[in-house]
């Protein structure tokens, strides 16, 4: 894993919905996005402590009215709404995230990936697929810092289990896009993955190496899990392959692993 991985997830523990007051004002306007500080904090991930887990936590009256009007199934005011989502409400931010969709305003689009995204930092995995959607996108102009936060966003829901989140972030990282090109970080992401006992993740690596394409930053090692994968699998096709793509790796693995490219020769532009 690289050195990039271990500062994405990176995680300070009592920061709250930091920078989506500043991130998204009521909208129309919005502010240039969430406080983040890359040059002190490089790849901080920006987390929750769930803390709207009843009304009362809410500190005003005003919002407790609205949190129980909204939960009751009735209409809350536009600005109401932010305020709940901006409190640490994940109900809100999902909600909140669905009207900035329906302004159909190309310039509100990334507070929408905003909201959505604090949505999914309160277990709320239906908001991961409108952020997921929305980050492919490339009509959406997201800024530098927030571009940063969705990914440390996105790298907390891989790291705790959540599928979707890990298969779009490893799409991300390979294709460059909205991220930047990362591809040794998406096959070391791929590789855990192989390790831990996912055999299609097994068998595309294997099948990359052996194509002669090379997989970033492989060891011998990380070849030798991704094969014991792919030959514990409950898929006879899969066992099969691995058999066949065995005895070609072991006839001349020096040839597979001189063709595996360096992380920094796989970054270069």
């Amino acid at each position: 894993m690289t050195d990039r991985l271990g500062t994405v997830s990176l995680v300070i523990a009592s920061v709250v919905f930091f920078g989506l007051a500043a991130a998204a004002s009521a909208a129309p306007p919005l502010q240039a996005g969430p406080r983040l500080d890359p040059v002190s904090n490089p790849g901080v991930v920006l987390v929750w402590d769930d803390r709207i887990t009843q009304t009362l936590d809410l500190p005003t009256l005003s919002l407790q009215q609205a949190r129980r009007r909204m939960l009751a199934g009735q209409s809350i005011s536009f600005e109401d709404m932010r305020a709940l989502a901006d409190h640490g409400d994940g109900l809100a931010a999902f909600r909140y995230a669905n009207r900035l969709m329906d302004l159909d305003r190309p310039d509100l689009l990334s507070a929408a990936a905003l909201y959505y995204a604090a949505a999914a930092l309160t277990n709320r995995d239906y908001a991961v697929g409108p952020l997921i959607r929305l980050l492919r996108r490339e009509d959406v102009a997201f800024s530098q810092a927030r571009l940063r936060h969705l990914e440390n966003v996105l790298r907390t829901l891989a790291d705790s289990g959540n599928e979707p989140a890990a298969t779009a972030l490893m799409a991300f990282y390979s294709s460059g896009h909205p991220f930047g090109p990362h591809r040794a970080d998406a096959a070391a992401m791929q590789s855990n993955r192989a390790r831990s006992g996912d055999a299609e993740a097994a068998l595309d690596l294997v099948m990359q190496l052996m194509s002669g394409q090379g997989v970033a930053g492989a060891s011998p090692h990380d070849i030798e899990a991704w094969f014991a994968t792919l030959e514990t699998s409950g898929d006879p096709g899969q066992r099969a392959t691995a058999l066949n793509m065995r005895r070609l790796y072991d006839a001349d693995p020096a040839r597979y692993i001189a063709t595996t490219p360096t992380a920094l020769q796989e970054d270069l532009p």
